[in-house]
């Protein structure tokens, strides 16, 4: 009897053992199926609960192990991700999904340095990869690693022609080195497989820019704002492209539309004044001189001086010039300014010492451009002043 009791015991155990087994293998199944339901979700804190628990259970399953660092690196927690994928690749180290997201996760944190490692390790393994060698182009700019950057790009596009991020990054530092043929070369073929590429059209327009051929900026921007794009750069960039073609009513909807979003620079006024200049509206052109100089921090202050000092000149307002052209000549120290100060007072002041005396300061800089005339008017200032003194 003692026997027979003890024979059904270890039965029973052994069914109960098994039952639990499998009960543990059903749950284990029903945890990752919630993890990656939450994963689906974007519910990232929920998914790591779950396949936490996974993990634990078998941890030398690589797929728990990826899809726990993935959800770590969408909640930020980068120092735990850094630790899943390394754990990975400790068991893998030919692992690419590991590899391309720790790459990931060190460019996060800015440690571009410890990214382009794992980036370099995937070329390794596949040297034929378009999309490694263009991570690779990627981190080589963040380094300021500008050739090594052109030699990535160049080999993604030579095993992708198609990937117009590759063309476009391609040909946007072959501008920055300023070898300006080949980019424009390189971004007209990504233009020609899609015109309606707003990466494409920007890096176009930059080029356009450097070589100077506006009417291509004109279109080129024009393309891409008829899309609803409207960047700010871009939009200035179309303004002083329509200025430079002299369609000034053009040039002034762009200027107008920049200044209403409150975006303006001294460059939006300084562009706003030379339209209006060019239409005759001298009063506005005035007012936007006014402007550029009261937000200017750039070396084009004497710019904006001399022309508001012109402005002045044909408004009659002398007096005015005259101070403009002192600013010019004060921020430039050019000595033509001199001149305009020697001639404007000379116009304006009854009080003819004043003007000798700046055509006199302007003679002795040795500028050559009105020199003649100077010298002479110094010789009638002098006659003048003498008669004036004996009378």
């Amino acid at each position: 009897m003692n026997k027979l009791y003890f024979f059904l015991l270890i039965l029973f155990v052994t069914v109960q053992s098994g039952f639990g087994q499998e009960k543990i293998q059903l749950d284990l199944a029903e945890e990752y199926r919630k993890g990656v339901a939450f994963m689906q979700a974007n519910q990232y804190e929920k998914a790591v609960d779950h396949i936490f628990e996974c993990q634990r259970a078998n941890p030398d399953d690589l797929d728990y192990a990826l899809k726990l660092a993935y959800c770590y690196t969408k909640l930020g927690n980068y120092k735990d991700a850094k630790y899943s994928y390394q754990s990975v690749l400790q068991k893998d180290s030919l692992n690419i999904n590991a590899l391309t997201n720790l790459g990931g996760v060190y460019e996060k944190e800015y440690n571009y340095r410890a990214a382009q490692e794992y980036y370099l390790r995937l070329l390794e393994i596949d040297s034929t990869n378009s999309y490694f060698y263009k991570q690779n182009g990627f981190i080589a700019v963040k380094n300021n690693q500008v050739l090594a950057a052109i030699g990535y790009f160049s080999e993604a596009h030579r095993y992708n022609p198609k990937d117009l991020v590759a063309i476009s990054e391609l040909s946007k530092l072959y501008l920055r080195v300023e070898a300006i043929a080949i980019a424009d070369e390189i971004i007209e073929r990504g233009y020609q497989q899609d015109s309606t590429n707003l990466k494409i059209l920007y890096a176009k327009a930059d080029i356009k820019r450097v070589q100077k051929k506006y009417p291509e900026i004109i279109t080129t921007i024009e393309r891409a704002m008829v899309q609803g794009d409207t960047l700010l750069y871009y939009q200035k960039m179309l303004a002083s492209a329509y200025l430079q073609t002299k369609a000034y009513d053009e040039s002034l909807f762009h200027l107008t539309q920049i200044i209403s979003k409150r975006q303006a620079s001294e460059y939006t006024h300084y562009h706003m004044a030379v339209a209006l200049e060019a239409q005759g509206k001298l009063e506005e052109s005035i007012k936007h001189y006014d402007l550029a100089i009261e937000l200017g921090i750039s070396e084009n202050i004497p710019v904006y001086y001399k022309n508001l000092a012109k402005l002045y000149v044909d408004t009659k307002a002398l007096r005015a010039a005259i101070t403009a052209y002192k600013e010019a000549y004060e921020y430039s120290g050019k000595p033509e300014h001199l001149f305009q100060i020697a001639r404007n007072s000379d116009l304006y002041y009854k009080d003819k010492k004043i003007a000798l005396r700046y055509y006199k300061k302007y003679l002795a800089t040795k500028h050559a451009a009105y020199r003649s005339y100077a010298k002479e008017r110094v010789a009638q200032l002098k006659e003048i002043i003498h008669f004036q003194v004996k009378s």
